[in-house]
């Protein structure tokens, strides 16, 4: 009788055919229950529950969630993001509630009942975000306009000085402090509850130093809910009043250590414990306590540096005379910079220099002289002074030129709200020559503001980027300003105002002639990838000796089972036995043998203080080595080793050229390969969705690893598998993507990570059905291109083009083109890519580039943005292939020599 498929499939996994009908049904339950949640998150209501009407449920949930937490916040200060914030803790709620779908269980109601702490934690975190935004406007404000920094920080350096040494003669000179003696009152109330005596004193400084420094900048102080909530977080922290140390889930009490403070932990569970997480409290607030542990130095500090900075110089030295040698440094800095740059340059950079030293002074080290001082560390400085002056130059170049397009909007604005009787008054107040566009029946807004005002944000944030990848090692300012495409005239004193000369000024660009990738078509022939594309992804392993090994849980649990009987063969009749213990040797038995209980098989020499388990007795008595130990174990028990024959992964096609190092990185890559599983319905195939991919564009050789070693945390994780061949079809590398348990990208210092040869490498993520060829950087990048033009076969770099162009293959006459990323490379970088092209030209490929229009995006940003029709449109238009340095250095020429003939600015005007 001939099987079905089904039973033939079944049978090939060595299960009955009920359990595999079983096996699919599951599988199609979860990727239904899981298509539920993602058309939650996404769909809308109505078409969700036309789908899905067992979801209504849900939506009740979500909504009374909602007006709970909307009616909680509705007395409280509200920031702009606050609704939103709201929606998504209803909607992670709502979501929990699928569980009991999935289960087919009714999904229980949101009820108010019980929530009283939850709203008070709420309404305080709301509270805090909304802090958090006032400071943060308050130093966008600040970069601005430097005297209200100043303004703050003298502020600050007088409340915090006269608080801290009397209270009650600071509030009575300074009557603003006033509410700070109820912020103590509540802080001390709180804290008490949640904070080990001994670090309380120092927690309530550290709330009360917040504060001071919010009175400073004119921002609301804490409520008791907000300090309220800082107490219970504080509750587990290193510094809360956890007396014991947990127990491990499901461990037998016992000896308990006596909680001693953050320093005695650390030294308890050792410096690798907490690398790898061992601690059993919020991780989190670990830096916060450290802090909170050295407050006193810390204020002590901030007081210095601020007094230091707005204050004269004879009030600092009376409020602290300790800084006496931080002037006199001073003085002999700003003789020394007077020689090098200009005197207001001068001053800054000599401030700069000795604020280094406060920290010296608080540990009462000695503070180098001036002479002392590396050279390189004062032209570092000089770099770093020109930087922030390019950026401030620039910052108020758009706060100029926003002012005469927000006056427009203003009294547009205002035309609206009033009747058309107040029309010829708002006339009255609007600029003359925008004064004949008002018409009293159809009121517009201009469709374009007068001045760029994106052009000139632009500009500022490519600049703090580049400053903060360049540091303070990068060239000086004239360089990086060669390096700019987009410059202001004059990054200081340059005031907007006309906006037609400004605004092409500021937008002027290289226009190169484009292609249509549409109109493309290729007569060469294909490139030769058969070795690649008609391989098997898995490599030949090579079988070695055959050696034994014996199952060590399976022997030591049916060692446990005849314990009592082992132990006395063993060590012999025990001086002292009942039901749990067997205890041997002299001082009426000091060697503890276990043999029932939590316990079990483990025993302890109270003499020598040795311990461990049966396998380790043995070793101990019988002077065995682990082996040999498992050994005798197993011939006591008359039980025999498994018969295994060792493998490795065959690299002897490899070069012999190449290091150990090198042929064990291949070999890895293999390994990986070979225990890889195809991309459908894995955590792999999830994270690719997130981002927007079509995964039935993925060939072959983008794979899922279920389980990889991550050497960061020492832990197994999923991974997205890319891998990479020779032109003979041998895997030389893969790329591991670590993924989290929801399928997300793992938040770690290096999510990504290249094992193998790189370089030379062939990674075809996609196999189109043209003789066109595209590349980029990314797995993810190439897969998004491969979903906008299907036609194409992508390869993927692994971050470098360079990796690519070492495969030599003979490109022939084809088409290739680059979808490069739209970043901001250093020169090195430019460098190396034109000559991986140069490289690429030479062997015959015909190159083409494209980019996002958007500045730090790649194509799966656009399709991620704009969807993939958007990408399509965005990855259209290609240019021919030009050296990039050539083409900036030519319009750097044209445009610096415009500005030579314009006014200096201060920073052109620097000696250096």
């Amino acid at each position: 009788m001939k099987l079905s498929r089904t039973s033939r499939l079944a049978l090939r996994l060595g299960i009955k055919t009920k359990e595999y009908h079983d096996y699919i049904h599951a599988n199609e339950e979860k990727e239904r229950h899981q298509k539920r949640r993602d058309l939650f998150l996404s769909q809308p209501r109505e078409r969700v529950i036309n789908d899905y009407p067992e979801l209504k449920p849900i939506y009740e949930v979500q909504d009374s969630a909602l007006r709970f937490f909307n009616d909680v916040l509705i007395a409280t200060p509200q920031s702009l993001n606050t609704n939103r914030r709201n929606q998504l803790r209803a909607q992670h709620l709502a979501f929990e509630a699928f569980d009991f779908l999935d289960k087919n269980k009714p999904v229980p109601l949101f009820f108010r009942e019980g929530r009283s702490e939850e709203a008070s934690l709420l309404r305080a975190e709301e509270l805090r975000t909304l802090r958090h935004e006032l400071n943060l406007s308050f130093d966008d404000n600040a970069r601005v306009n430097s005297e209200l920094r100043q303004e703050a920080h003298a502020r600050y350096a007088k409340f915090s000085h006269s608080f801290f040494s009397n209270e009650q003669e600071a509030v009575k000179q300074y009557p603003e402090l006033a509410p700070l003696m109820k912020v103590k009152k509540q802080a001390t109330r709180y804290f008490s509850q949640w904070v080990i005596e001994e670090k309380r004193d120092k927690v309530i400084k550290d709330c009360l130093n917040r504060a001071i420094k919010d009175i400073a900048r004119h921002i609301p102080l804490p409520n008791a809910e907000e300090i309220k909530a800082e107490a219970l977080s504080l509750r587990s922290s290193w510094i809360g009043t956890q007396t014991n140390i947990p127990q491990a889930k499901g461990g037998a009490p016992s000896k308990t250590y006596q909680y001693q403070g953050v320093d005695f932990m650390k030294q308890l569970i050792g410096k690798n414990g907490i690398a790898q997480g061992w601690w059993p409290y919020n991780p989190d607030l670990l830096e916060a306590t450290n802090r909170i542990n050295d407050i006193d130095n810390e204020i002590l500090k901030e007081q210095w540096i601020t007094s230091f900075n707005t204050l004269p110089k004879e009030e600092v030295l009376e409020k602290f005379p300790k800084l006496t040698v931080i002037y006199n440094k001073l003085d002999a800095a700003r003789l020394f910079y007077n020689e090098k740059i200009a005197t207001p340059y001068a001053e800054e950079a000599a401030k700069t220099i000795v604020t280094l030293d406060f920290d010296c002074l608080l540990k009462n080290e000695p503070i180098k002289a001036i002479s002392e001082t590396p050279a390189k560390l004062h032209e570092q400085l000089i770099q770093q002074i020109q930087y922030q002056l390019q950026i401030e130059g620039k910052e108020k170049s758009l706060v100029t030129a926003a002012k005469p397009f927000n006056q427009q909007l203003k009294v547009f604005h205002r035309i609206q709200e009033s009747t058309f009787n107040d029309l010829d008054a708002s006339n009255e107040n609007f600029p003359d020559e925008l004064a004949p566009v008002l018409v009293p029946k159809v009121l517009e807004l201009p469709q374009k503001p007068l001045i760029s005002l994106e052009s000139i944000a632009e500009q500022i944030r490519d600049l703090k980027a580049q400053m903060l990848e360049a540091g303070l090692s990068q060239q000086p300012l004239d360089k990086l300003l060669q390096e700019q495409l987009n410059l202001s005239q004059d990054p200081v004193e340059q005031e907007l105002k006309a906006s037609t000369d400004t605004q092409l000024f500021l937008e002027e660009k290289t226009i190169q002639p484009t292609i249509s990738l549409s109109s493309l078509h290729s007569t060469a022939a294909p490139l030769d990838l058969d070795a690649i594309l008609n391989s098997d992804h898995r490599s030949k392993t090579i079988e070695g000796d055959e050696f034994s090994r014996w199952d060590i849980p399976l022997l030591t649990e049916a060692l446990n089972k005849r314990g009592r009987e082992f132990v006395t063969a063993l060590l012999g009749e025990p001086r002292f036995q009942d039901n749990q213990q067997l205890r041997f040797g002299a001082n009426k038995g000091s060697l503890i043998v276990t043999i029932a209980g939590p316990k079990q098989g483990l025993w302890y020499d109270h003499q020598t203080g040795e311990g461990g388990n049966l396998i380790q007795l043995v070793q101990k008595e019988k002077n065995l080595n682990f082996k040999e130990a498992l050994d005798y174990i197993g011939n006591y028990l008359d039980f025999s080793p498994e018969k295994s024959v060792s493998s490795q992964i065959d690299v002897s096609d490899l070069p012999k050229t190449l290091t150990d190092d090198q042929i064990k990185l291949v070999r890895y890559a293999r390994q990986l390969a070979n225990s890889s599983q195809p991309l459908e319905g894995t955590l792999a195939e999830t994270y690719l969705k997130s981002r927007g991919i079509d995964t039935s564009v993925c060939s072959p050789y983008v794979r899922f690893l279920p389980s990889v070693k991550e050497k960061e945390t020492g832990q197994m994780h999923p991974a997205l598998l890319l891998i990479g061949k020779n032109k003979a079809g041998k895997v030389q590398c893969a790329q591991v993507t670590f993924l989290s348990k929801e399928g997300k990208k793992l938040s770690i210092e290096e999510p990504k990570r290249t094992f193998g040869l790189p370089k030379g490498a062939l990674i075809p993520v996609h196999v189109g059905t043209s003789n066109l060829y595209g590349l980029a950087e990314g797995g993810e990048t190439s897969l998004s291109v491969a979903c906008a033009h299907k036609e194409l076969t992508v390869f993927a770099s692994l971050g470098s083009f360079t990796n690519f162009a070492h495969s030599a293959l003979n490109g022939n006459g084809n088409t290739l083109i680059v979808f490069a990323d739209n970043d901001l490379a250093a020169k090195a970088s430019i460098s190396k890519r034109n000559k991986a092209f140069e490289q690429l030209q030479a062997q015959g490929f015909n190159l083409l580039t494209c980019k996002p229009k958007t500045l730090r995006q790649d194509f799966n940003d656009v399709l991620q943005e704009k969807g993939l029709e958007g990408l399509r449109q965005e990855s259209l238009q290609l240019t021919l292939y030009a050296s990039e340095k050539k083409e900036s250095t030519r319009h750097q020429e044209n445009q610096f020599s415009r500005q030579l003939e314009k006014k200096k600015t201060p920073e052109q005007e620097l000696d250096f």
